[in-house]
């Protein structure tokens, strides 16, 4: 269970906001907000803005028996509900009109409810790749800490943003940056087990198998949740240290596991791809700089890259400056 009060922290933690974040509430929530966990940590933390969903007085700029300060909006009340929409679904009634396009897709794709998916394209599986990612977004949110989870989600909306500006598939780039730490907070004999499935260890990753972690999540992908596809495979599996030889979609994957946006000390030219010029507007250029910034950091922080990191490094030319 998460309350919403280690919920707004973990936000600011990692994403240090200038000012108070903004909690929206609907009046009906509010009516029982004193008995939150932590109420009053709440107001401190968030400012509290209180929606009409109900049919409280228009007039007056509090929310009765809300002993907080707040702002109330005067907006229209939809006399539509989350509980109107499952129960039309559940009974074959017109549900589609009601919800946004994007939430209507998911109610579908997953079969919610008891909404009828929809048919599956020619050539695809029947559940389709929207399905599938959901499926694999559920075993992840369920494996993993909610701020290792806010990492993964982070990281597969930075690699679909790359995959599109590469021209890769930005669904597949999405399915391998969800599922590339899933196997992060298993213990080191469980990341062994599993990892030794998918081949040899090193004595050096034996006495570390947190270093195999991307191999014991994609032996997950392959085994549990039957994703065959190599080049998701490859970017799970190696998004840690890389590896010579790795493809586009795992360079890809590498790069937003180590730059997306809740990442600390990330270097400010990081911080805004969408502005980059030069060498790093190319996946090569980028994926280089992103190397030898990590394999920098490491060495700061006292720690040997791993050979396959280091052996990446030759294949590169020029003496990067350091990072300022």
């Amino acid at each position: 269970m998460s309350y919403t009060v280690d919920t707004l922290n973990e936000i600011i933690d990692r994403y240090r906001p200038g000012g108070k974040p903004v909690l929206v509430l609907g009046d009906d929530a509010a009516e029982n907000f004193s008995l939150w966990a932590r109420a009053g940590e709440i107001v401190q933390k968030a400012d509290i803005v209180i929606a009409r969903r109900t049919a409280f007085p228009a007039s007056g700029t509090n929310v009765p028996d809300f002993p907080f300060p707040h702002t109330r909006l005067q907006n229209e009340i939809m006399e539509i509900s989350s509980g109107m929409v499952r129960e039309r679904i559940s009974e074959g009634k017109a549900w589609r009109y009601l919800v946004p396009r994007g939430a209507r897709l998911i109610i579908e794709d997953r079969g919610l409810y008891g909404a009828v998916p929809p048919a599956a394209a020619p050539g695809l599986p029947p559940a389709g790749i929207l399905s599938l990612t959901a499926r694999v977004e559920d075993a992840v949110r369920t494996a993993l800490s909610p701020g290792r989870f806010i990492h993964s989600r982070n990281t597969a909306l930075l690699a679909r943003d790359l995959a599109r500006r590469y021209s890769l598939d930005g669904e597949a780039a999405y399915l391998a940056g969800i599922a590339h730490d899933m196997a992060k907070d298993l213990t080191g004999e469980e990341i062994l087990a599993l990892a030794e499935r998918d081949g040899s260890v090193t004595e050096r990753e034996r006495k570390n198998p947190g270093l195999l972690h991307g191999r014991a999540a994609a032996v997950l992908l392959r085994e549990r949740l039957g994703i065959h596809n190599r080049d998701v495979l490859e970017a799970v599996s190696f998004h840690t240290t890389g590896r010579a030889g790795m493809g586009p979609l795992a360079r890809v994957v590498f790069i937003a596991d180590k730059i997306e946006v809740s990442r600390k000390n990330i270097h400010p030219r990081f911080r805004d791809l969408a502005g980059s010029a030069g060498p790093e507007d190319s996946l090569e250029g980028l994926f280089r700089a992103v190397l030898e910034d990590n394999v920098r950091w490491l060495k700061r922080q006292g720690l040997e890259p791993a050979e396959e990191t280091l052996g990446l490094l030759p294949a590169f030319h020029g003496n990067p400056a350091e990072r300022s």
